[in-house]
């Protein structure tokens, strides 16, 4: 009789507290979360705390929340286990990726040779283009026209007005001493440069010319002419031509 009434005393407290019941989602979602707070704050206080025990309870916990059975010991021979493939693939990789970037022996041999064939190739070049070079004193005699600039005015005007430049000066001297850059140089140098610019003024034009020796930048010539008017321009390029001439013959 007083072992009946102890059962159903035992029944009573297990219906109180619920203790018959499986716990809910939520409940065992707490336990495991403090359950891991809990295990961290225990390896702190004794001091056996550490990034890697760290990693290796993270892994624990995980997988005995997706209802893996596991250990501490195992998780950390997992982990273990892990890195040593991850560093034999990583390994693997890099031997083949250097060995497929080492050069062929035989391919850096024809390389060498076609080098050295066109250094020697070169260098015949060289020595023949040297030999028909032009003299010092020719290239130091040619006078090399730059395209004038101009204030307020359009390219045009400008670029006629070198132009007229070099060929009266080209009249002059000869076509073989005097070059017209505008044009472009046709593989011949020159020891003197003509720049020069327009100004105008009332509807006449200033003409600017200076010539500079390129090998020393001493200024040769310089000196300006006014054009009347527009159909004067040629004229005045005419006439500033000879003061050029005159000046550097």
């Amino acid at each position: 009789m007083k072992e009946s009434i102890n059962i159903d005393q035992f029944n009573r407290v297990m219906e109180k507290y619920r203790l018959v019941e499986p716990l809910t989602a939520d409940v065992q979602r707490h336990l495991r979360k403090s359950k891991r707070r809990q295990f961290n704050r225990t390896l702190k206080r004794t001091s056996g705390y550490s990034a890697l025990f760290l990693f290796i309870s993270n892994v624990f916990f995980t997988l005995k929340k997706y209802g893996i059975a596991i250990t501490i010991v195992k998780s950390a021979i997992l982990i273990g286990i892990v890195a040593l493939l991850t560093a034999g693939v990583v390994s693997t990789a890099l031997y083949f990726l250097v060995l497929q970037n080492v050069p062929d022996p035989e391919v850096v041999s024809k390389a060498r040779d076609r080098v050295t064939g066109n250094a020697g190739q070169d260098s015949t070049a060289d020595n023949e283009e040297d030999s028909l070079a032009e003299p010092a004193v020719v290239i130091e005699d040619r006078l090399g026209v730059q395209p004038f600039t101009g204030v307020n005015l359009p390219v045009t005007r400008t670029t006629g007005v070198s132009d007229r430049m070099a060929q009266s000066l080209a009249a002059l001297r000869g076509g073989s001493r005097v070059i017209n850059l505008r044009f472009g140089r046709g593989g011949k140098k020159s020891g003197l440069m003509l720049l020069g610019s327009v100004e105008p003024a009332d509807g006449s034009y200033s003409i600017t010319a200076r010539v500079v020796s390129v090998k020393d930048s001493r200024i040769l010539f310089y000196d300006s002419e006014t054009a009347a008017s527009e159909q004067d321009l040629d004229s005045a390029c005419d006439r500033l031509a000879k003061r050029i001439f005159s000046a550097i013959k």
